[in-house]
């Protein structure tokens, strides 16, 4: 039988058996940190949601539901995923699909999707946090509010203006410890994303869950795991 040849390192010689697993772990590790950062996107080159998302959000608005539909299952499919679930730009992608079902009559879709927002929301209870709120709030530079004939506010309240795409922290900064301990390893990095829109189908999520279970909501185990997180001051 003929020997199968060990492991060469690069600059020549056989390595011995225990060296050769100590080599095999180390470049796992190696491929495992080029792939994660590779695969997660260019730091602030990374935006969510997606372009292509707003433009299926006109589709719906103008009743175009089967598009609508076709592209919101192409954005989840696009979506961001790590090794055990999705990131919370998929909390968009499944409430507006949840919205389009709900236009549809396709109510029990509806809600699936909905479930699916809102499971998503809690497994990243904390995530604005981690949002870099750097830009100062300023008036809204825009002409004034039209006042309305009754209910005139004594406050004098003044919109701000602020914007809707903020940076948010990805990654960690203890890669060691993941590198001891496992998991994926992934260098932190600032990316972009829609702060306000996510928190708009938060809310829908809420909203359209609401109207859909009505006076069986407050049976539903996770209506109550949603109405402890934000009693509990979830952000």
């Amino acid at each position: 039988m003929r020997r199968r040849p060990g492991l060469r390192p690069m600059f020549g010689g056989r390595l011995r058996p225990g060296a050769a697993l100590l080599w095999r772990a180390s470049w796992c590790v190696a491929m495992a940190f080029w792939t994660a950062n590779s695969s997660l996107g260019q730091g602030l080159g990374f935006s969510a949601p997606s372009q292509s998302y707003y433009r299926s959000v006109e589709e719906l608005y103008r009743g175009e539901y089967r598009e609508a539909q076709r592209d919101f299952l192409q954005e989840l499919r696009g979506a961001v995923k790590t090794v055990s679930t999705r990131w919370i730009d998929s909390i968009c992608y499944h409430a507006m699909l949840g919205e389009t079902y709900y236009q549809m009559g396709r109510l029990w879709d509806a809600l699936e999707q909905f479930d699916a927002a809102a499971n998503l929301y809690l497994q990243y209870p904390k995530w604005m946090l981690r949002v870099n709120f750097t830009q100062t709030p300023r008036p809204e530079p825009s002409r004034a509010r039209v006042i309305v004939p009754w209910g005139a506010s004594q406050r004098g309240a003044v919109l701000g203006d602020m914007s809707h795409s903020m940076q948010i922290a990805q990654g960690t900064l203890n890669n060691q410890r993941v590198a001891q301990e496992g998991g994926v390893l992934q260098q932190a990095q600032y990316w972009t994303i829609d702060v306000v829109e996510v928190n708009r189908c938060i809310s829908l999520t809420l909203r359209r869950r609401n109207e859909l279970l009505g006076s069986l909501g407050k049976h539903d185990p996770l209506s109550q795991r949603l109405l402890r997180e934000l009693v509990r001051g979830g952000a």
